[in-house]
């Protein structure tokens, strides 16, 4: 069952992933419409410079999901391993031993 339930999750959070990157790529196909019905004749646009730098951007954005996603996958596993009760009680520990009293009133 909790084999099930994660392999679920893992489907959600690809989902997930994939509807942003999509959403992320359907902004900027937009914007670059945009720029090229405003954009006059004499403007020194250059498109290959800009879709050098989008594609670059969309790369950076497709490669942090994958990160994101990997690093939700361990927090689950390790979540599994030493429950959910562990992993806070470390949390909080972490928290008191690096932060200050004041800047530990905005996580409660």
């Amino acid at each position: 069952m909790a084999n099930l339930f994660n392999g679920e999750q893992n489907n959600q959070t690809e989902n997930a992933s994939e509807s942003v990157q999509a959403n992320l790529e359907g902004f900027v196909a937009n914007q670059i419409r945009q720029q090229e019905k405003s954009a006059k004749e004499d403007d020194n646009l250059d498109k290959e410079k800009r879709d050098q730098f989008i594609a670059r951007a969309l790369a950076v954005s497709k490669r942090m999901n994958k990160e994101i996603a990997k690093a939700q996958e361990k927090s689950i596993l390790l979540n599994e391993e030493f429950g959910n009760g562990r992993i806070t009680e470390w949390r909080n520990e972490h928290t008191e031993e690096v932060l200050s009293k004041q800047q530990q009133e905005p996580m409660e």
